[in-house]
């Protein structure tokens, strides 16, 4: 069995993101972050309806170690561990997170 290796770090930080898809305001806690994208616990999953993989979304990260600000991507996975739900978001860019 190989070992992942990533190219970026991730930083586990808490804080929280309001992620736009369409109509509805999502909100989830990072799970972790890196300079290409973040894994976030899903906080209500009734509105993840209609939410495909490959949508493109635009969300506003706010924790005490970020400044506030607009990030955009694309959901990547979405994944139910323990009764919880996940998304990964693969930034359209690279951000800095200092």
């Amino acid at each position: 069995m190989g070992i992942e290796k990533r190219q970026y770090e991730r930083l586990v930080i808490p804080g929280d993101v309001f992620i736009n898809h369409r109509e509805n305001e999502i909100h989830c806690t990072i799970e972790n972050i890196s300079n290409y994208g973040a894994y976030l616990k899903v906080e209500n999953v009734s509105h993840l309806n209609g939410m495909e993989i490959g949508d493109s979304v635009s969300f506003r990260i706010s924790t005490p170690d970020i400044a506030e600000r607009e990030l955009s991507g694309r959901i990547l996975r979405h994944t139910i561990d323990q009764g919880s739900q996940y998304l990964a978001v693969y930034f359209f860019q690279q951000y800095t997170f200092d």
